[in-house]
């Protein structure tokens, strides 16, 4: 049987990364709390540390980067049936004052205007990154809250990384194939795209194998959100400005876990809260929204989504109506996918190129949180002639 892919994620994946460089910048304050002989009076950071000395008895190690991610991740952002907690940035939050963290500030200068190439078949943007005199080419994803890089490109480089747990993977990513995969959080060298540049940024290092359509990495959030983007997609350009601050006439961005979020009407009914990203081929909704607006589905055994752990089922569906405040499509063509990232991000659906590349877009980010990732910001879309749409987007997602 012939199957028919769309990339809806990493292209559903990331949106714990920001954690993993709290975790790294955590560690350290951890392993000093470890050493001391007194014990915390801090009922959350006391949890963390009652896990760290479990693992040690367990493996008869000294802590370790690795066994202090695994306790952060447990205690602090799951619940005991290993759901994600709803609370789970804020107690992440909680645990950085607690053992007086405090994330490197990442560095930027400069601005941008660089082509983008459009992959073969998917609605998706690459772009060219400078690292160390080498360029590569990127996915452009908004849907990724930090950035990604190949692990080998990474050896290439001379970068060191930290293993991450691939079990974390779990809950933001499509597929399940992440059990022998590799992967490493790097402090990643200066990353420049045109004259715009970002430094002391960290970075999940992944296999070859898992990146997708054979490019270097994902260019994501931690970097973009520097800057005011401002995509064309019918030239097939960026523009990387300098920030401005986010508009009221903008559609409403909230953060959540380092991705920008916004609020949606289906079929006349909302608001419910969808992602945003430039890095999903096809716009999708959850199974559970699905059901609760009595949405008709069409199953088919040849359709699969794909992502970073692999692929999966997927159901298409018709929407009569999709309201993105004052923009409104009719008909529209979309994907139904159960995904953990629903559950995790507490939102119902994943805006996608498909949409996106309707407009003209400007996109706005506000002041950065304690996480190191913006919790607000706003989108200017501006809709390009019909004649354009049908040429660069058709309707691709509607055939088998």
């Amino acid at each position: 049987m012939k199957h028919s892919f769309r990339w809806i994620g990493r292209r559903v994946f990331q949106p714990w990364f920001c954690g993993f460089a709290t975790w790294m910048a955590l560690w350290s304050g951890l392993a000093q709390e470890q050493a001391s002989a007194r014990p915390s009076v801090n009922p959350l950071l006391l949890q963390v540390q009652q896990c760290i000395q479990q693992k040690l008895k367990q493996t008869n190690t000294a802590v370790t980067p690795e066994i202090t991610t695994r306790c952060v991740f447990s205690v602090v952002m799951l619940n005991p049936d290993g759901t994600v907690r709803s609370d789970a940035s804020d107690r992440m939050t909680a645990l950085m004052r607690a053992t007086g963290t405090a994330l490197p500030k990442p560095q930027f200068q400069g601005e941008a205007n660089v082509a983008l190439q459009q992959l073969p078949s998917q609605s998706l943007f690459t772009l060219p990154v400078n690292i160390q005199g080498q360029t590569f080419s990127f996915i452009l994803d908004s849907g990724a809250s930090n950035s990604i890089l190949d692990n080998q490109i990474a050896q290439q480089l001379g970068l060191k990384g930290q293993p991450i747990p691939s079990e974390m993977l779990a809950y933001l990513a499509v597929g399940q194939q992440f059990a022998d995969q590799k992967m490493s959080l790097y402090r990643l060298p200066p990353l420049q795209v045109g004259r715009a540049q970002v430094s002391k940024l960290y970075g999940i290092g992944l296999s070859t194998k898992v990146l997708p359509f054979k490019t270097a990495g994902i260019l994501g959030l931690d970097f973009l959100s520097r800057f005011d983007i401002i995509l064309h997609p019918q030239r097939r350009t960026l523009q990387l400005v300098k920030a401005s601050r986010p508009v009221a006439s903008g559609l409403p961005l909230e953060g959540r876990m380092g991705v920008m979020t916004t609020p949606t009407y289906v079929n006349g009914k909302g608001p419910y809260r969808f992602l945003v990203d430039t890095g999903a081929s096809a716009t999708s909704l959850s199974e559970r929204l699905v059901q609760r607006l009595s949405i008709p589905t069409q199953a088919d055994r040849s359709l699969r989504v794909a992502g970073l752990g692999g692929q999966t089922q997927a159901k298409r569906a018709r929407l009569d109506r999709f309201g993105l405040q004052t923009q409104q499509l009719t008909k529209l063509n979309v994907l139904v996918v159960n995904s953990p990232i629903f559950q995790t991000l507490g939102i119902e659906g994943i805006i996608g190129q498909d949409v996106l590349n309707r407009y003209v877009q400007h996109w706005r980010f506000g002041p950065l949180g304690p996480l190191g990732a913006p919790e607000r910001g706003s989108l200017h879309l501006f809709p390009l002639p019909s004649s354009s749409v049908n040429r660069y987007i058709g309707s691709w997602i509607g055939r088998g």
